[in-house]
Formats: C-alpha cells, structure tokens, sequence
C-alpha cells in the first residue's frame, strides 16, 4: 500500500518541480574590443536556463540607439548585428525598432525550446560610445542593462584597446538603475585589457556598468568633419522641417513682394451715403476679400430694410418671413437668397439646424454669386500660388517622418502634433470670437475659453508624462517646424490677397463711408455736407454697418440722436424686427451678434558624461536588457 501511494506521488512530486523551476541567466560575458577609430565590437555569450514559461523560442535583447547628453543634445549611436549563434550554431534572428533602440529577437517562432540550458552568442558593433574628454578618454558602458526580467548569476566583461600603455584607470557599478554600489572586482589582466567581474549574483532590473579610461591618443579621436556629420545624422528629420520651413518662407515673402502688396491708398473723402450699386454684402465681401456668414447676415437684414423679409426674433430663436411685395430693387446677390430660402413655395424659414440644408444652399448661393461679381475684378486671392507651397510641405514632413528611427517615435510624433495643433485651433476661435461685436461674440468668446481651458487641462494631467517621455526620444523641432509651415498657409493666404486698383478705389469710398458711419455726431456739426439723421437714414445705413463692423458705433449714433431730442425718444427697433423678451436694447448689436452666431451653427449639419566621477549603475552607453520570448 505504501509503494502504491509513493508511486501516486511521484507526478505530484514532478509537477511540484516544475513549478518552482526558475528561469534565469547563469552566465553573461561581454568581450568589449575597442578599434582605433573608436568604434566597438562587442561579443555576448549568455547562458540561460529556459523552464518554456518565458523563454520559450529564445530570448530578446534590447539594445538603445537614442540618447540624450547632458546638453540636451539628442545622440543617435550606430548599431549592426554581425551574427547571432545558440550552442555554437547560427541561429535565426530577426530585429524590430523600439522608441529609442533596437530588439533584438533570437530564435525560431515556429520552434519551441525544450527545459534546459542554452548559450547565446551575440557579435555586434557600436559606434559613438566613447567619451572624449580634456585629460582621458573613456569607455562608460552598461555591460548587461538592466531591464533583464531573470537574476543573473554572474557578469562579466573583458576590455581590449588597440594597443597597451600604462595608465589604465577603472571603476564599475552594480545594481538597479542609478544605484552607486560596487559589488564587483576589476582588475588590469593584460598591457592593453581590463577585467571586470560581478562578486554577487543580479536581481531583476540590476545589471553591470564598467568604467574604463585611459590617456588620450590610444583611441583617434573624432575630426571636427566627422562630428558635424554625426549632428546632421541626429538631427536630420528636424534639419528637413527646419530647412523645409525656411525655404517656405523665403518662398512666400518673395510672392508676396510679387503679387500680394496692396496698391497705395488714394485720398480718403467722407461719404454720405454707400457707394452706388454696391450693396452690404459685396461691400464687404471686397474689403474682406473673402466670404463669410456675416455677409449673409447682412444681405438678409438689407433684404428685411427693404421690405422683402421681416425678422421673428424669440429669444435668439429666428424666423424670417417673406413678404408680399414688388418691383425690389435687389441686387443680384441678395436675389439668390431671397430665391433660396424661400425656394418651392415656402413663405418663411426658421434659423436653425433643422433647415441647414436649405440655408447652406443659400449660403453657398450667395457666395458664387458674390465671388463671381466681385473677385477678380475687385482683388485677387492669389490662393493658387499656395499649392506648391502646400506640396512641397507635404513632401518635406513625409521625408522628415520617414527618416525617425522608429515606427514608435513616428507615432508618437503625429500624436503630439495634433495635441499641439488643437489648442492652437481653439485659440484661433477665440480669436475670432473676440473680434465679434456685441453681447453673441461675447459669449462666444467666454465659451471657447472655457473649452480651451478644460481642453488644456485634461491634456496636461493626461498626456504629461507620455510628452515627457516623447521629448526625450522625438525631435520637438521637427514639431515645432511643421507647425510652422502649417501656419504659414494660413497667415499668407490672407497676407497674399491683394486688391485690384479698381479694388483699392472702390475700398477708399468704403473707407470714406465708415468715416460717416463712425464719426462722432459733435463732430459732423462742422461738416456741411452731413444729412440730417434720421430714423430712415439710420435703418437705410443699419445693414453696411452690421457689414461693415461698425453696428455698435452706428447705433451709438441713433441714441445721441435720442438724447438730443433729434429723434422720436419712444424709436426702440425697425417695423421689420418683431422680439420677444427683453431684447430692445442695443438691438443692433444684438440682433447682428445673434443672427451670425444662429446662422453659423444652423449651415452645418449635426559619449558625453564620464563615469569616473558621479557615475551609477545603468549609466553610460550599451544597457538595454532583455528577456524571453
């Protein structure tokens, strides 16, 4: 019965034996060869012990490629594998791209690894890893790195320079990152070797850093040429955006020398009245030189002044209501929205999502019509002369993405620039909320900021530390150049347009006409010209100057008219603007402020340090670490 019971056990027994098999690195070896060039030839022979859990095909090491030197300055170091053997065979290897390094990946991934021990052999030479300093160079380099996930047993490295002297200075570190403490012995084992060694086993994440200078003129040190070259290799994708970004510029201040300088102004006279034939909209759709819903803002209220519409206004919920009238004088822009708001028998329309269809056609009716009546004739956009300007910047920020070291830092360079580009975003419409008059843009400038402030926020507590970390590996001048070439298409699309002479003598009447518009009426007093104000003169003039950006100084106007008993006291709105609630004051600005705002949302559908002074564990080049696969 016992030897039954035994022989039950024995499967009990294994299993337990399985699982408190341990994988870990028995063994890892470094021969460091030091060329006279400065170059390295590194070998690694590391023996594991493999249990299938981890270890399962081989392992990975990891190697980084991407530094940072106290000087900020990011540093690329070459690195290429020579051969890779298991159990003194060639054994398969594949490499993959990390955010500031290599992996190496060793083994088969259709075989699987029986238990046991297994030597890995890796050769591989590095470039740039020297420290060249005063007095003494020096080789500070991360035997082992210390992101290994096994404990190793033992480490140990042997360094070789080219030739032998007799100074040879060392020093080394053991333990996690950062860690000071030096259980390890070195000794000089040749004229031209060091030997270091670990005097107790590494935990995981512990590794060997090793310290080794010498007098200067063993190794050649870097020709002036050679370092400029390497700057160039570890700055090139920013060097691209950079170079990309300046010769965009060059190329738009010289077309805007060429075709985007305004003609002089001419004489400015007060005007009294618009210019002839020219109506709000198109006034100001030429000194704009460009469209925007404020100028189907005023076509409507022009359209309302004449009689062909009047205004429901319930508390910012509008309705415009066609009225029944004939021989309209109307110009040809405000024909085409009156004909497509109140297109296929409908007598009044409601400003709100609901009819965005309808009213984007409107809009975009009024638009053709305006820009074919006036552009060209009156200014020139010149918005043509921005595609190869916008293809060359695509062709020099897909160039400077190809050339980042990593599909990683790639990644990561796109998600940081559309983190950056959308605060910009929103303080652009800010900014243009803040030039908005009245008590709408107001609003509409409190709103953004306060999107902009919680926006801002939750990015910081969010994507701080990731940033933090991209900073160190990315390039932020390529960012900070591709921003910029963005920009700059926006900012010279507006700094190229250019008026015609017809244009420039057409915007000095208009300029005349906002002189009248705005002037103070104490100030009209010794203007002889000057009609008597009016009610009709001001409700003639009220859409040119909502058009025109003037509606508050216009309105001004009319209650100084009413303080001075110029005009009937009880006057609060035109007949055509019916509201309900409190909204007769500053109704201009109110009704103007609104009405955008209403209009817009309703068209769119829902080397370099040492290590021999203030060196630790995990400094210096080389490092990475490893595991399995």
């Amino acid at each position: 019965m016992t030897l039954w019971r035994g022989l039950l056990a024995l499967p009990l027994l294994s299993l337990a034996f399985t699982c408190l098999a341990e994988e870990y690195i028995e063994s890892f070896h470094s021969d460091i060869e030091v060329r006279l060039n400065g170059d390295l030839n590194v070998t690694e022979t590391v023996v594991v012990r493999a249990e299938g859990k981890s270890i399962r095909r081989g392992i990975y090491r990891d190697f980084p490629t991407l530094y940072t030197n106290p000087q900020g300055r990011k540093v690329s170091v070459g690195f290429e594998v020579l051969s890779v053997q298991r159990d003194g065979r060639a054994e398969s290897y594949h490499l993959k791209n990390r955010s500031n390094g290599k992996r190496v990946y060793i083994g088969d991934p259709n075989i699987l690894l029986s238990p046991g021990f297994y030597e890995y052999q890796i050769n591989y030479t590095t470039t740039r890893q020297l420290g060249f300093f005063d007095e003494f160079d020096e080789l500070y380099w991360n035997v082992t790195g210390n992101g290994w996930s096994f404990r190793i047993d033992r480490a140990s490295a042997r360094v070789t320079l080219p030739v032998s002297f007799i100074d040879f200075q060392l020093t080394g570190y053991t333990g996690p990152q950062g860690s000071t403490a030096q259980n390890l012995v070195y000794r000089r084992s040749a004229g031209n070797q060091a030997y270091f060694e670990t005097s107790q086993p590494l935990g995981r994440q512990e590794g060997l850093t090793i310290v080794a200078s010498w007098p200067k003129g063993v190794v050649d040190e870097p020709s002036d040429a050679q370092r400029r070259a390497w700057f160039f290799e570890d700055y090139r994708p920013s060097l691209i955006v950079v170079g990309g970004a300046l010769a965009l510029f060059a190329y738009y201040l010289v077309l805007w020398r060429w075709f985007g300088r305004d003609p002089e102004t001419g004489v400015i006279v007060p005007l009294y009245q618009p210019p002839e034939e020219y109506s709000p909209a198109s006034m100001r759709f030429v000194q704009n030189m460009g469209y925007d819903k404020k100028c189907f803002t005023s076509a409507i209220i022009n359209l309302a002044v004449k009689g062909a519409v009047e205004i429901n206004d319930d508390e910012g919920q509008f309705k415009v209501i066609k009225q029944e009238t004939r021989d309209l004088s109307l110009a040809p822009g405000e024909a085409q929205v009156l004909s497509g708001l109140f297109g296929e028998g409908r007598d009044n329309i409601s400003i709100d999502q609901s009819n965005h269809v309808i009213l984007s056609r409107a809009i975009g009716k009024h638009k053709i019509s305006l820009k074919r009546d006036y552009e060209k004739t009156y200014f020139n956009t010149n918005s043509r002369l921005l595609f190869p300007g916008i293809l060359a910047t695509v062709i020099v920020i897909a160039t400077a993405v190809s050339n980042l070291p990593s599909e990683e830092i790639i990644m990561k360079t796109i998600f940081f620039g559309v983190f950056t580009a959308i605060p910009l975003i929103m303080l652009s419409a800010v900014w243009r909320g803040f030039k908005r008059r009245g008590k709408g843009g107001k609003f509409q400038v409190a709103i953004n900021l306060v999107v902009l402030v919680v926006f801002c926020g939750a990015l910081v507590n969010n994507v701080a530390a990731p940033i933090i970390e991209f900073s160190e590996v990315a390039p932020l001048p390529l960012i900070a150049g591709a921003l910029a070439m963005v920009a700059m298409h926006y900012f010279f699309y507006q700094w190229l347009k250019a008026p015609t002479l017809a244009g420039r003598r057409l915007l000095d009447k208009i300029e005349g006409f906002k002189h009248y518009l705005k002037v103070a009426e104490e100030d009209e007093i010794a203007l002889t010209e000057a009609p008597e104000f009016t009610i009709g003169i001001y409700e003639t003039y009220l859409p040119y100057a909502i058009a025109l950006d003037l509606e508050n100084e216009w309105t001004a106007k009319l209650n100084r008219a009413i303080a001075f008993g110029l005009v009937d006291r009880r006057y609060s709105h035109p007949g055509w603007y019916h509201a309900r609630g409190n909204r007769d004051d500053h109704f201009s600005s109110a009704l103007s402020s609104s009405m955008d705002s209403a209009i817009s949302s309703s068209s769119v559908a829902p080397g370099s340090s040492s290590g021999s002074s203030g060196g630790s564990s995990g400094g210096g080049g080389g490092g990475g670490g490893g595991g399995g696969w």
